[in-house]
């Protein structure tokens, strides 16, 4: 993923020294969360892309922020999600007939 600018730029930018991300990204050492966590912040990257390889969008974190404070909430939704199958006649677009059913 390009950015527009070096990698002394972008770890100057984080509060970091000037070889930081060189030293990660090319000499193999480890960052810690914290370190990248502020890397993606300050330079506009999406921290799950860089670890996992999967964009998150703002939906998807907010879900995961919200399912992390409510662990019941949590598994009724991994629950409906898990059990339900999209209407075949829809084309795959419809919600699963159980999310209907499901009051906030």
């Amino acid at each position: 993923m390009r950015i527009g600018i070096s990698m002394r730029q972008a770890s100057l930018k984080a509060g970091k020294s000037p070889g930081y991300l060189h030293s990660v990204l090319k000499d193999g050492n480890d960052p810690t969360v914290s370190s990248l966590t502020e890397i993606c912040q300050t330079n506009g990257l999406n921290f799950p892309y860089i670890v996992f390889g999967v964009h998150i969008d703002d939906d998807v974190e907010e879900l995961l922020r919200l399912s992390h404070r409510h662990p019941a909430l949590r598994n009724a939704l991994l629950t409906l999600l898990r059990s339900g199958q999209p209407d075949a006649a829809s084309g795959g677009t419809e919600t699963p007939r159980t999310a209907r059913q499901v009051k906030a």
